[in-house]
């Protein structure tokens, strides 16, 4: 049976940085937004954008607790 501390994923880049970078790029994606109708297509992209980086925010989240 393999010890369970082995099984631990590792950090190769800080949470912490990973998640500065996630806010910092929802605050430019909010600024965009509100210069391109939610109907355009970059509208569009930048609302995926950001529900990409809603999933990936729950990810660390939900990883982090699991640690």
């Amino acid at each position: 049976m393999s010890d369970p501390v082995d099984d631990r994923v590792k950090e190769v880049v800080p949470r912490d940085a990973i998640m500065r970078e996630i806010e910092t790029a929802r605050k430019k994606l909010n600024e965009m937004r509100r210069h391109h109708p939610k109907s355009s297509p970059e509208g569009e992209a930048i609302f995926r954008q950001l529900l990409q980086l809603e999933l990936c925010d729950t990810i660390l989240h939900d990883v982090h607790i699991i640690w």
